[in-house]
């Protein structure tokens, strides 16, 4: 029985530095019947070479060139194009392991699933790589219990890590003009699903770097995180109501995470810290009380009450002894 086509989606954008692994990592995968679409997004350094380089050798990936839009724009272009029964995405700057893709498929047709996943093993700035945990497969269900999971969750809603039914996205398409825009879609994406079929085994390498969305300076499309998350609790909460404490999680989450993009700024804004304090508060009880959130939410509300100074040497006191 002949294998379904798998289509692999990767955005392109001035990463010549990483292409390679990221396409050798894909391209070596032991489930062969794949479809690579690379996007190359107007990329200024060689990395549009790179993909035709790897178009000339491997007659399973196909490229795209197009003008700069965005990720957003470039996944679009591809998921118009794609001819997959399944889709899953990788960005340009990570990597997965060679059994990805064959352990994503197999899981998901063990479970009778739309979507598959696994959980993204983060490698940092110093080259260590996040601990590797023990396999544990769960099929969550019903929806409810999935969105809690997906609320109480450390990190931006994603789409990586994630192997996906190819109607799951008609009429879907992401957002073009944002940042996060993952964040925007996924609850979106599965709310289509009954149920999904989540392992904890480490499989898709995510690459944290400077310059990357979640760890370049500060602007003002970085507001775009709680923007994407209030939109997202209020798209849940409208049809799961019982999860508003998981909500007040997710929003202090991305209250947070924004407030110490702005901090990392020579010169703080202080309109735009009052912003992003003003919309965390009304939650930040909730979070300090439910065991379930997370104790760096927890920390970062009781240390922001001693001031910024403050705030900031005991964030970095944090991050240095516990994130990297």
């Amino acid at each position: 029985m002949t294998e379904p086509l798998i289509s692999v989606i990767v955005p392109v954008y001035n990463v010549e530095k990483y292409l390679a692994e990221c396409v050798d990592s894909i391209i070596g995968q032991i489930y062969k019947n794949l479809e690579i679409i690379l996007v190359d997004d107007g990329s200024t350094d060689t990395s549009g070479k790179i993909c035709d380089e790897y178009a000339e050798k491997d007659d399973r990936v196909k490229v795209i060139h197009k003008e700069n839009g965005g990720q957003a724009s470039a996944r679009n272009v591809a998921l118009d194009v794609c001819k997959g029964e399944y889709i899953t995405f990788v960005d340009s700057d990570d990597y997965v392991d060679l059994q990805y893709i064959d352990y994503m498929y197999k899981l998901l047709k063990k479970y009778n699933v739309n979507i598959s996943g696994c959980k993204l093993r983060l490698l940092f700035f110093n080259g260590n790589f996040e601990t590797q945990e023990k396999e544990l497969v769960e099929k969550i269900e019903p929806q409810e219990v999935f969105f809690e999971n997906l609320l109480y969750s450390k990190r931006a809603a994603g789409q990586c890590g994630y192997l996906h039914k190819r109607e799951l996205f008609d009429n879907l398409r992401y957002r073009e003009g944002i940042i996060f825009e993952d964040s925007d879609l996924v609850y979106k994406v599965f709310l289509k699903c009954d149920n999904v079929a989540i392992s904890n085994n480490q499989l898709y390498y995510y690459r944290l770097r400077q310059g990357s969305t979640t760890n370049s300076s500060f602007d003002s499309k970085k507001l775009g995180l709680i923007d994407v998350s209030e939109k997202m609790c209020d798209f849940i909460l409208d049809r799961f109501p019982k999860l508003e404490v998981a909500a007040a999680s997710k929003m202090v989450w991305a209250c947070y995470s924004t407030l110490n993009q702005l901090y990392k700024s020579k010169v703080v804004d202080k309109n735009t810290e009052k912003m992003i304090l003003d919309k965390a508060r009304p939650y930040e009880a909730t979070v300090l009380f439910d065991k379930k959130a997370s104790m760096r939410d927890k920390l970062g509300i009781i240390m922001r009450k001693f001031g910024r100074k403050f705030y900031i040497l005991s964030w970095n006191l944090y991050m240095k002894f516990f994130k990297s």
